[in-house]
């Protein structure tokens, strides 16, 4: 998305050649490996940590701090 503004905003006449379909492809694809890297990862590292008894998160979604609390 900054990519897409920048090249908007410092190269207007040349936007449709710099943001072809495959640029376009490419950006989205990298950002949703990113995103589930980061995201596996944090899984690996929540699996790891030592839980004792059944506990209960007072929360309606599962964030990494109330987890944290837990172990």
């Amino acid at each position: 998305m900054a990519f897409d503004r920048y090249a908007a905003i410092c190269h207007p006449l040349r936007y449709t050649t710099i943001m072809s379909t495959n640029v376009c492809t490419l950006l989205a694809s990298l950002s949703w490996l990113g995103a589930l890297g980061h995201s596996f990862v944090q899984t690996l590292l929540t699996f790891q940590l030592p839980f004792c008894n059944a506990q209960v998160i007072d929360h309606y979604f599962c964030d990494v701090h109330p987890v944290l609390k837990l172990a």
